[in-house]
């Protein structure tokens, strides 16, 4: 009997931690006058985020290269943002009761207006 539990959770476990997609829940750009900021929070659909830079810079990416199956981004209107600011939530439940996870925050270095696609090596990820 407990042999058959174990066969049944382990495939529930794996399928809640790696059988489902990230999802945008909301999106709010903000257009300046020198530039654009991405203000983003999305549904991680994991059970726990083990590294958490690696899993910020593959939503980074999802966000240049526009990607997310939710919403698409208008960069041929304003062109990529300047900024990206993520509130990651862990599940859908976490986001009604807005418990984050973590914030990921992409902004560059020396505070200058470059675009995250063409000068990624001037930004820098924080997470918080």
């Amino acid at each position: 009997m407990v042999y058959l539990a174990v066969l049944l959770v382990i495939p529930i476990l794996g399928y809640l931690q790696w059988g489902r997609d990230v999802a945008v829940c909301s999106s709010n750009p903000k257009i300046f006058s020198n530039g654009s900021l991405e203000e983003i929070s999305i549904i991680a659909n994991k059970l726990y985020i083990f590294d958490q830079e690696k899993f910020a810079r593959y939503v980074l990416q999802r966000c240049a290269d526009n990607s997310f199956r939710e919403v698409r981004f208008s960069y041929d209107l304003s062109g990529y943002p300047n900024e990206v600011h993520i509130t990651v939530y862990m599940n859908r439940a976490a986001w009604k009761w807005r418990k984050k996870a973590f914030e990921i925050r992409w902004i560059s270095e020396e505070n200058k207006h470059y675009n995250i696609v063409e000068n990624p090596e001037k930004y820098r990820i924080e997470i918080k």
